[in-house]
């Protein structure tokens, strides 16, 4: 990892899973309950519980809980600071997050130091996460994203609309796969958005997509937000929304880093409808 935080292929972008519980969680001398670490949700993960069970070994919680309480814990940034942990990089316990992540990580610092952060739930249509996601899209005129997954009808057809009724300027960088479930799903709806709306549909191929990639939003340089998923791309674990200039900067630079290797596919979109 370089050590500027800018790394942009493996950043720890599940840091955005509730950060302000993880801090009082590590910054206290007395272990926190689970349910002071998580939502709870009809999803159970495997992931997720052996995350738990490290942190409990490691003293850093306490996971005793009412029975048929399923929760969702901090899965990519707990894994992650336990690796730090093992390694003797620093004693994680009674001290802020921030002063405990080495300086050669790839995590972005205001990810750590700003932002509102919200647990989600398991639904990710649903969940009061994406309330400030919506208001973002009814604030900005530029949308630029590369995400895992935008094939949730609900929230491909909020976000359609809003290409629609504001004009909004729009590029996607998707996975191959996901591209085609969209114009499966949507074959009517993306071409149009292509033709008529100046929509750019690009994809990369699936492997380019870390484990856990957080989706990345930004408007003209002045804002950006971020969506942590888990690791099937299925639930959103949580997101923040930051005006911070290095914020934006850093979702420009990671855009741009995708966008240069992404192959351009609306041609292929204008194809399936003929």
């Amino acid at each position: 990892m370089d050590e500027s935080g800018d790394h942009l292929d493996s950043e720890v972008l599940e840091s955005v899973i509730d950060k302000q519980y993880v801090l009082a969680a590590l910054d206290t001398d007395q272990p926190r309950s689970l349910a002071d670490l998580a939502a709870t949700t009809d999803h159970a993960k495997s992931t997720v519980n052996r995350t738990v069970r490290r942190f409990e070994d490691a003293g850093l919680v306490d996971c005793r809980v009412e029975s048929n309480q399923h929760t969702y814990v901090l899965t990519h940034l707990g894994a992650q600071l336990l690796e730090w942990y093992d390694e003797g990089l620093g004693r994680l316990a009674n001290r802020p997050l921030y002063e405990a992540i080495p300086p050669s990580a790839s995590l972005p610092w205001w990810v750590v130091q700003s932002g509102s952060v919200e647990l989600a739930d398991a639904t990710v249509a649903k969940h009061s996460v994406f309330d400030q996601i919506l208001a973002f899209f009814d604030r900005i005129e530029t949308f630029r994203v590369v995400a895992p997954n935008l094939t949730r009808d609900a929230n491909w057809t909020y976000l359609s609309d809003r290409i629609v009724e504001k004009d909004l300027d729009m590029e996607m960088i998707l996975t191959d796969a996901y591209l085609d479930t969209l114009m499966e799903r949507f074959g009517d709806r993306l071409p149009m958005l292509v033709a008529e709306h100046g929509l750019d549909a690009m994809t990369v191929e699936e492997h380019d997509f870390p484990y856990g990639f957080g989706t990345g939003y930004y408007d003209g340089g002045s804002e950006l937000a971020l969506i942590s998923y888990d690791e099937n791309y299925y639930s959103a674990n949580g997101t923040l929304v930051s005006d911070r200039p290095e914020a934006v900067a850093w979702g420009e630079r990671r855009y741009e880093t995708y966008r240069e290797r992404a192959v351009n596919r609306n041609d292929d979109v204008l194809a399936a409808c003929e």
